[in-house]
């Protein structure tokens, strides 16, 4: 059966924190076809500091190690998007913004904890639909040239067969494991249905829907691998997905990466009031300029200080917020 083949790989790779100690923990589980992505770019190249300003690297901290887990993508100050099988339980999780080489700090890392993950309420686990979640930062990031956010389509957009997309991710790599700096490729959007086609010729079963992106080329070696799970999907500037699953064996001839499709995670949030209500509360947490008693926390109060007397990065944090999150402006 499908669920048989099914695995959940924990991705690991370095990231050098400022204070903890930090491991590569290699992947102990049994070897499985389809599994979700938790690692790094196969056919890639190094990304240039800055090129991708709104991509995180999710770490896990488990007694004093800090550990890479998932990408995400920065939707708001202090929102963000990723996929829903790297939300984890009773393990705090940090997001690092303004990273790029692992091996050193560069001076624009910004590293904060996690307070709420936040994942889709019909994500059964594993290799399935929805898969994707948001999390809820303890405090915002300060946006500027290394971190910023994205934006998502608008309503009716799919990309076209055959157009292009880039993906970037930390994970490792055919020749250099894990390397520490940031690591992108360009990829080609597959239609859904020469991707449904394609996996079913590969003969392990097909969890393929219509809520997901296929990318390749097939042949060239080039994919998504464990670790860059919950990292984006770029094209014309917007987030179109969020890296999920493919093949375990990475590159393998004829297998495609596949992301959960951001325009149908729109149409959810409509659907889902509770979520879209903390996300709202999110946005508005830390802007609003009138509304604080002075006895609130003095980091609190600082950045709402940040947005009263920046006027411009609160409208674009405003935008943000409405841009991804708007309850009626998303086809289903």
């Amino acid at each position: 059966m499908l669920s048989q083949t099914l695995l959940v790989l924990a991705l690991v790779a370095c990231v050098v924190g400022s204070a903890l100690p930090v491991r590569r923990f290699p992947h102990t589980g049994p070897a499985r076809r389809f599994a979700v992505s938790r690692g790094r770019i196969f056919g890639g190249h190094d990304a240039t500091k800055g090129q991708f300003p709104y991509l995180v690297s999710l770490h896990h901290d488990i007694l004093g190690t800090q550990y890479h887990a998932c990408g995400g993508s920065i939707l708001t100050s202090n929102a963000i998007l990723t996929a829903g099988h790297c939300a984890v339980d009773d393990t705090d999780v940090f997001a690092v913004a303004g990273e790029h080489d692992m091996s050193s700090s560069e001076g624009t890392e910004q590293e904060i904890r996690v307070s709420q993950q936040i994942v889709h309420p019909d994500f059964a686990g594993g290799v399935a639909p929805n898969d994707i979640a948001v999390f809820i930062l303890e405090s915002s990031l300060s946006l500027g040239t290394y971190v910023q956010t994205i934006g998502l389509p608008t309503s009716g957009s799919l990309p076209a067969g055959g157009s292009t997309a880039v993906t970037a991710g930390w994970g490792r790599t055919e020749t250099a494991g894990e390397p520490n700096i940031l690591q992108t490729v360009d990829v080609s959007i597959i239609d859904y249905e020469t991707c449904s086609q394609d996996i079913d010729e590969l003969g392990f079963g097909n969890p393929l829907t219509d809520t997901m992106i296929c990318t390749g080329p097939l042949y060239d070696g080039i994919s998504v691998c464990s670790g860059d799970s919950g990292g984006p999907l770029v094209q014309d500037g917007l987030l179109i997905g969020v890296v999920s699953w493919g093949l375990n064996m990475c590159g393998y001839p004829g297998a495609p990466s596949v992301y959960t499709r951001q325009q149908q995670q729109q149409g959810q949030c409509r659907s889902s009031p509770w979520q879209q209500q903390q996300l709202q509360r999110s946005c508005q947490r830390f802007c609003q300029p009138a509304s604080q008693p002075a006895s609130q926390p003095a980091s609190q109060q600082q950045q709402q200080r940040q947005c009263r007397s920046n006027p411009w990065q609160q409208q674009q944090l405003q935008r943000s917020c409405q841009r991804s999150w708007q309850p009626a402006s998303y086809a289903e």
